[in-house]
């Protein structure tokens, strides 16, 4: 089925578990006005479209998780606005294109980034590496390219637990 208006008058909503449902539908017709939602999980799921002003929709979100969708179009910068957000995790969404957007590296909390599978491209964006409680990060067989020098990783040393850069340029 279709999730479009299915939660619309719940506002007060903070965690939304919709995983392996494989309900239709866009992530703006499904949490538009959840403006308390702390964690929205959509994984595998038959979820489209692009993807909305996510600082627009939900301040409090600590945990994005939309992986193996359907979703297309880019990173939106603001990701970085979402200041409560410690884990993001689009893993094969394989429409997923553009740019790592420098932004990303301004959500301090960040400890979870997670973008294997996508048709993201351009330099690895080494400001993910400032994130000072980053300890997942998983880009693998995506279109990054470029090299990190040595000292790449002393800001992450500390906390950095799992590193998967696999089959990109």
């Amino acid at each position: 089925g279709t999730i479009n208006g299915l939660f619309e008058n719940l506002l007060s909503l903070v965690d939304l578990n919709m995983e392996d449902s494989y309900l239709s539908g866009t992530i703006p017709k499904l949490a538009a006005g959840m403006t308390s939602l702390q964690q929205l999980r959509l994984d595998n799921c038959a979820i489209s479209g692009t993807l909305p002003p996510l600082s627009q929709l939900w301040n409090s979100l600590r945990l994005l998780d939309a992986s193996r969708n359907m979703i297309s179009g880019t990173l939106n910068p603001e990701i970085g606005n979402l200041q409560s957000l410690s884990e993001l995790d689009f893993r094969f969404v394989s429409n997923l294109s553009g740019t790592v957007p420098p932004e990303v590296s301004v959500a301090r909390r960040l400890s979870k980034l997670e973008l294997s599978g996508t048709k993201l491209s351009g330099s690895f964006p080494a400001a993910l590496l400032n994130l000072p409680r980053l300890s997942d990060l998983e880009i693998q067989q995506s279109l990054l390219s470029g090299t990190l020098p040595p000292f790449a990783f002393a800001a992450v040393a500390s906390t950095l637990e799992d590193l998967d850069l696999f089959g990109n340029r």
